[in-house]
């Protein structure tokens, strides 16, 4: 059985574990009832008791911050860091006192013309959606909480750019994922932009939770 691992409630984490199970594959998300063969984590680490199975995404980066340190570090087009910095400060201790409180660093804003969400498993784009706003979402923070969807048809087919992909899959390599969604902007001359890596994407389109299974199922086939 393959276990969808999550501490707290996911959306997600169901979603896969029912294209699993549809695809015939034995999947929970929940206690399994039988005993767990392989772990898929879902945005969290697994318990130590579960480490010794084959395992995807087994060690996470979910402090955002470490994430964009590491995606430049790696040279992934990504947004700068501007770390906020006391008047006067000693031994650079005001940037270990903000990066432990409720503020851990700030990015500089960045103009894009469109964005776009591209899933990647095993190195490989399995599925790229564009975000397009329902007609009263946010100018320019293009989630769903702000009014924005992800369409996966031929508004995203006619603009998808190589470089995009390239990009995204550069970002779960520095990242040491197995899989993740990469959100990736368009600026105005072209360039790829690498905005976030979600560990635990919501996949609220059913053929992207299938997408997801399919390559799984192979990947527990393998193991």
């Amino acid at each position: 059985m393959i276990l969808v691992y999550h501490r707290e409630p996911s959306n997600g984490g169901r979603s896969l574990a029912q294209a699993l199970t549809q695809l015939g594959t034995s999947a929970t998300n929940g206690c399994p009832k039988s005993k767990i063969t392989h772990v898929v984590c879902w945005g969290y680490h697994v318990p130590e008791a579960l480490r010794r199975l084959p395992t995807l995404n087994g060690v996470l980066r979910v402090d955002k911050l470490t994430e964009l340190i590491t995606l430049q570090r790696a040279r992934v087009p990504t947004l700068e860091i501007w770390v906020p910095r006391a008047e006067r400060h000693e031994g650079g201790r005001d940037i270990i006192q903000v990066s432990t409180g409720s503020i851990s660093h700030y990015t500089k804003f960045v103009n894009t013309i469109r964005e776009f969400r591209v899933h990647v498993f095993d190195g490989k784009s399995i599925r790229v959606g564009i975000k397009v706003n329902s007609g009263s979402g946010h100018p320019w923070i293009r989630s769903h909480q702000q009014g924005w969807s992800l369409d996966y048809g031929s508004n995203c087919r006619v603009v998808i750019t190589n470089s995009v992909r390239v990009a995204a899959r550069q970002a779960i390599e520095a990242m040491s994922y197995d899989f993740g969604a990469v959100d990736v902007g368009i600026m105005e001359d072209g360039r790829p932009i690498v905005f976030e890596v979600n560990s635990a994407p919501g996949l609220d389109n059913e053929n992207t939770a299938l997408a997801y299974a399919r390559h799984i199922i192979q990947w527990s086939r393998s193991c």
